[in-house]
């Protein structure tokens, strides 16, 4: 958040904290590696799931997606807090090169969410790119992801990555960096393609690459 010389101080108070517990609960591996770092005796990994019902390609409505496409033929999602930490500007950046490269109109890209920064990412966007604000969690929000071809995300500080799972379980393949809590359920080739993280380029490449490749988006879906 821009304020290095915090880090050291909140370090030794979050040190203290845990260490005062007789158990710590982590939502993923990378979580609890970081809690036994701070000296914390007792951390367990204890992971979140999802609603499988509720998140499900069963949800997809085809009109619903050729009004949110507006005749692209590969849909890209994203859904977040629009934050600093999110890295959302890299999907973008990656975006325009590939949009770009693909004839016009072919791929679309959807921002769901809202937060601190969304003025200033609205205004980074380029063409093609549509920010939907905040959704419904309940009542839209899975609709929108099985309406989707593909989710992308960038952030490189989830202690799990809730919004990874549901896209996966929506059927969608994942275009993430393994890194924090996403690193526990992306799987490179299987159910997504990882990059690493703030590679603009490399993710650029992954997009073009389902965008361009029905059968391949269909096999990484099957897997998620």
């Amino acid at each position: 958040y821009g304020i290095p010389w915090m880090r050291r101080p909140v370090t030794a108070w979050l040190g203290r904290f845990h260490r005062s517990a007789a158990l710590t609960l982590t939502p993923s591996m990378s979580a609890q590696r970081d809690v036994t770092a701070l000296g914390a005796a007792r951390v367990v990994l204890w992971g979140r799931g999802i609603d499988a019902v509720a998140f499900h390609p069963r949800h997809r409505r085809d009109a619903h997606r050729a009004q949110l496409a507006e005749g692209a033929s590969c849909l890209f999602l994203h859904v977040g807090r629009l934050a600093p930490e999110k890295d959302v500007g890299v999907l973008l950046e990656a975006f325009e090169r590939v949009r770009t490269t693909l004839p016009s109109g072919a791929v679309r890209l959807l921002i769901a969410g809202d937060g601190p920064s969304a003025a200033a990412l609205r205004r980074r966007a380029g063409p093609q790119v549509t920010f939907l604000g905040a959704v419904d969690r309940a009542r839209d929000l899975p609709t929108l992801y099985a309406s989707c071809d593909a989710f992308v995300y960038a952030s490189a500080t989830e202690t799990l990555g809730l919004v990874v799972l549901e896209a996966m379980a929506s059927g969608l393949p994942v275009i993430a960096a393994p890194v924090g809590g996403v690193a526990d359920h992306l799987r490179d080739g299987v159910n997504g393609i990882a990059y690493h993280a703030g590679d603009v380029a490399a993710c650029a490449t992954a997009m073009t690459a389902l965008a361009g490749d029905a059968a391949r988006r269909a096999q990484l879906a099957g897997g998620a």
